[in-house]
């Protein structure tokens, strides 16, 4: 996405870094993140809870044990509660 490794384009790497943008009045996040993902480290969304509470913006995280990204290695009734709690969660925030 930067067009080259994030050390050669620093400048670029920490503009398109989500912690760059954390401010206090962030719109409130659901992080929903595989404990197994192969492709974005876990540690990532941690990182990105861990700032926007540190901002006192309004963040959950919920970590998935035994999943991979796009949820790959979980049986469908998991996937299935994963985006009902995403659900209820943006009816709770437009509401």
């Amino acid at each position: 996405m930067l067009g080259t490794a994030p050390a050669a384009a620093p400048e670029r790497a920490r503009a398109a870094s989500p912690l760059t943008h954390v401010h206090s009045g962030a719109p409130p996040f659901l992080l929903v993140h595989g404990e197994q993902d192969t492709m974005v480290d876990c540690s990532h969304s941690r990182s990105l809870a861990a700032a926007l509470d540190g901002a006192q913006a309004p963040v959950e995280l919920r970590t998935v044990p035994g999943a991979d990204h796009g949820w790959h290695g979980l049986p469908d009734v998991q996937v299935e509660e994963i985006f009902l709690r995403t659900l209820a969660f943006a009816r709770r925030i437009v509401t």
